[in-house]
């Protein structure tokens, strides 16, 4: 009797260990030891063949990791500048921060491209009859060399205004084919015009220590408190996307920031 119970015990046992093992792929879960162990591709085994390989077909293959790393820019930013602008700069506090004032007006209300070249504050002329530079905000014919006196005559360079007004010496040269190349910078170039008084207070705070500021900070703080001042330079649609920008805590003169993981800085573009 014993026996056949002792038997009868070990078939169950062993129908018991079957149907465990028969179910243990059911389960939805995965082992800690399946989750890390990364499953292995499947790799097909290359089968030989008596016809050569077609040489273009070879270039085109060995070619396309290539393409996947050399992806445009405008893929990753989902966007484009409509052009590009060159301004010349200096170490002058009150160029630095007009320089700024009219960037951010480009980069985020007209989506153009501001690039600052730094000059020589007796250089610009040079700069602007040979294209490295398409704007100077602060150019003065009755101090600067005759070069410059001759670019405004040839008309290959255009004096458009002046920030302090009509009757200043300081003007604005700009390069006359940036009429065709950015319309609406130009525009805006023609229509710049500031209390000369509220400039030079801002441009004044701009020093090194804890109790300066930087000529960004003193632009941003131009744009937050004489709203009434530029939004007449441009079109509703312009101030409505600097003012956007604004919001966003945008801050320089980089239409769109990225940022990037393992990072602490962001790519910018």
């Amino acid at each position: 009797m014993n026996y056949r119970n002792s038997t009868l015990a070990t078939l169950i046992l062993l129908m018991a260990l079957a149907l465990a093992c028969s179910s243990a792929r059911d389960d939805p879960l995965l082992s800690a030891e399946e989750l890390y162990t990364p499953t292995p591709i499947p790799v097909d085994t290359p089968v030989a063949s008596d016809t050569p390989a077609d040489p273009e077909t070879k270039t085109q293959t060995s070619a396309e990791p290539e393409a996947e790393a050399t992806a445009e820019p405008a893929d990753l930013f989902g966007f484009d500048y409509n052009g590009k602008v060159a301004f010349a700069q200096w170490d002058d506090p009150s160029v630095q921060m007009e320089n700024f004032i009219v960037g951010y007006i480009i980069v985020h209300g007209m989506v153009y491209e501001m690039e600052l070249v730094e000059v020589g504050e007796s250089d610009y002329p040079s700069a602007l009859q040979s294209g490295d530079v398409d704007v100077v905000l602060e150019a003065s014919p009755t101090a600067s060399s005759q070069q410059f006196k001759t670019l405004l005559g040839s008309g290959e360079v255009l004096d458009v205004g002046s920030l302090f007004g009509d009757t200043s010496d300081i003007r604005i040269g700009v390069r006359a084919d940036l009429k065709e190349t950015a319309p609406p910078v130009f525009d805006l170039l023609s229509k710049v015009e500031a209390d000369e008084e509220v400039l030079s207070d801002l441009a004044s705070r701009i020093r090194g220590g804890r109790v300066g500021v930087s000529a960004s900070v003193a632009g941003m703080m131009f744009l937050k408190q004489h709203e009434d001042v530029w939004t007449t330079w441009i079109p509703p649609e312009t101030v409505a996307n600097v003012k956007a920008a604004m919001e966003e805590n945008k801050a320089g003169l980089k239409y769109k920031c990225l940022p990037v993981r393992g990072e602490t800085v962001r790519h910018c573009k």
